[in-house]
């Protein structure tokens, strides 16, 4: 089964994680942030998922999302442990198994969630899943009901109630970045905000670029989200200390199904390289802005 689940290249990383690890690839600045980025969290794979919470809660400071308000203050102290935030993209039914997790180990995240997709019927909702959010999955990863829906504004509710945040994933997930029109970006940037807002009963000041930050969010896109919050969580891997920035925070991603080393490959500074021109490129737009 375990064929059918890694392919060849998580295999690798698998390995090479667990040897950088030894010489050093995990150690970051103690003042850091790395903020993980998870998808479905299947149930299947809990015992999985769990582990990877021992192994953060033992080498890093797990932090809130009310703390995150700190670190990008003038009220953050220095801490000798570098800092972690886990967040959770698309807003899909089997998240609330990972709520489970998160309860037993009072460990605090956001919630990025896609309105279109909640409002969509839910007998149509796996369809939805596969037209606007993630075209081809693995029969051997996403196979349950709870795969391929969506959360409801009573779970979120729910999560709200334990002390999670929600933020904005746009309203369809079908977004790509325009230099002459913006209606559509208002529309997938603006509009997901003052539904959540409506909704939940609760500002929204949270917002994730979904796919690849750079064809989702050009300059347009840029202006509208600062007008709007006052966080951009992005696709891009890397330091948060380094260029400390609410509108272009950096995210690992990680999976609730994948090995150990895979995960510490991904968390590793080696990993960081192959995304430096994309995150140079949306820095300097940034700038820009």
């Amino acid at each position: 089964m375990a064929f059918k689940i890694y392919n060849r290249n998580h295999i690798i990383k698998h390995f090479s994680g667990n040897i950088l690890s030894l010489l050093g690839n995990m150690q970051h600045l103690s003042n850091d942030l790395l903020v993980l980025n998870y998808h479905g969290t299947q149930k299947k794979f809990m015992p999985n998922f769990e582990k990877q919470l021992d192994y953060y809660k033992h080498h890093f400071e797990i932090i809130t999302p009310a703390q995150l308000e700190n670190y990008y203050s003038e009220k953050a102290e220095r801490i000798l442990k570098t800092q972690l935030l886990l967040t959770f993209d698309d807003g899909i039914k089997n998240n609330l198994y990972a709520a489970e997790a998160l309860q037993k180990r009072n460990i605090k995240a956001f919630f990025f969630i896609i309105p279109c997709f909640i409002e969509t019927a839910h007998q149509d909702q796996k369809k939805y899943f596969h037209s606007n959010i993630r075209s081809v999955t693995n029969p051997h990863i996403d196979s349950q009901e709870d795969d391929f829906s969506s959360m409801s504004w009573e779970d979120l509710s729910s999560l709200l109630t334990q002390g999670h945040r929600i933020g904005s994933h746009t309203y369809s997930h079908n977004m790509v970045s325009s230099m002459s029109d913006s209606k559509n970006s208002e529309s997938e940037i603006i509009a997901s905000k003052k539904i959540i807002e409506n909704k939940l009963s609760m500002p929204i000041n949270s917002y994730c670029s979904p796919n690849d930050t750079l064809i989702s969010t050009g300059r347009t896109e840029i202006q509208l989200i600062k007008k709007n919050y006052l966080y951009h969580f992005t696709t891009y891997p890397g330091s948060n200390y380094e260029w400390k920035n609410p509108y272009f925070i950096k995210r690992v991603n990680t999976e609730a199904f994948w090995l150990s080393g895979t995960v510490k490959y991904a968390l590793g500074k080696f990993d960081r390289i192959r995304w430096k021109n994309k995150r140079d490129l949306f820095q300097s737009m940034c700038d820009k802005e």
